[in-house]
């Protein structure tokens, strides 16, 4: 997507569908591209034929006046081009994958590109290919690039932290240091609290290790134009959770064999962590081939256990799954 124009005149190749000179010709961008297809699943170029504009097309070449073209760019830009704003949650599908950067077709006229090491997992490899389609946040509008980021970050000031707060886009933040009750981070150098029970999803025992961390949060209070900020992690995480959840229940059956890992035991069983957020029970009659009066007989908390699903009640509205093991 960031190949440049070409300039002036070039020869074509001899023995092409077409001999001469091309005046112009350009790398196209996601819109045109668009638009192209709109006109007939265009896949060359204009050219500018004896002072003919024509459209290459694969299964025909008509004639197309510039203001056509142009017209019909305008007309799809105004269907999916809106302008982006920092703070923006848009969706787009990968067109190309580079050694630093994602590129990303967002429908609109400029380049939109997210950093590749924001896609990578704890591992380093990346988690995406391209054709994928992402959902992600603008981070920055320049004249000829979206940047995009899973987290608003930088230096955007108290304007760009109110679309967030108010879009419920992530922040990227530090932890600077402890504080009564919480957390002070550094926000687009802006001064935030983080209560202690949302830094993380468990609770803290050890309020250092979280010192130096860069996190995203979400923006939960914004007052006094700036001044009065606090900020959420956990509020985030669980989102990110409930994502997971889903996910690992719609692929979820009955007779699905799983390893898992013992959380902790009651006198009518064990409950097994199967995926992060989503736990299933083993029954006391299940728990071992032998009879037993107690599950600690038998298993203890950080027991790595293999268990096969038995049953899944998927749950109701604020009723939770349940899955039996």
């Amino acid at each position: 997507m960031r190949t440049p124009s070409a300039a002036g005149t070039s020869q074509l190749p001899a023995g092409g569908l077409f001999s001469g000179t091309v005046d112009h010709a350009f790398a196209l961008k996601p819109a045109v591209r668009a638009a192209n297809k709109a006109l007939g699943d265009v896949i060359a170029a204009r050219l500018f034929w004896g002072g003919d504009t024509r459209v290459m097309t694969e299964e025909h070449t008509e004639p197309a006046t510039e203001e056509s073209f142009a017209a019909l760019l305008d007309a799809y830009s105004v269907k999916k081009g809106a302008e982006a704003r920092i703070g923006d949650r848009v969706k787009g599908r990968i067109v190309s994958i580079g050694k630093d950067a994602v590129f990303v077709d967002t429908g609109r006229k400029i380049d939109a590109v997210v950093e590749r090491a924001e896609l990578l997992d704890a591992e380093g490899n990346l988690t995406v290919n391209e054709g994928d389609e992402l959902e992600l946040y603008v981070a920055a509008v320049g004249e000829n690039e979206i940047r995009l980021s899973r987290a608003v970050s930088g230096a955007g000031g108290a304007q760009a932290l109110r679309e967030a707060y108010q879009k419920k886009a992530p922040v990227e933040g530090k932890v600077k240091e402890p504080c009564k009750g919480g957390f002070v981070v550094d926000v687009m150098q802006r001064r935030a609290f983080c209560p202690i029970s949302q830094i993380d999803l468990a609770p803290v025992n050890d309020p250092a290790a979280h010192v130096g961390a860069t996190y995203q949060f979400l923006i939960t209070r914004f007052e006094d134009k700036g001044r009065n900020i606090v900020v959420s992690r956990r509020s985030l995480l669980n989102r990110e959770l409930e994502v997971l959840k889903k996910q690992f229940m719609e692929s979820l059956k009955v007779g699905d064999v799983l390893d898992g890992k013992v959380t902790r035991l009651m006198p009518f069983g064990a409950f097994v962590s199967l995926s992060p957020g989503v736990e299933g029970m083993v029954h006391v009659s299940e728990i071992s081939w032998s009879r037993t009066a107690l599950p600690e007989e038998v298993l203890k908390p950080g027991d790595r256990v293999r268990v096969k699903v038995l049953g899944i009640d998927p749950g109701a509205g604020e009723k939770p799954p349940k899955i039996g093991l």
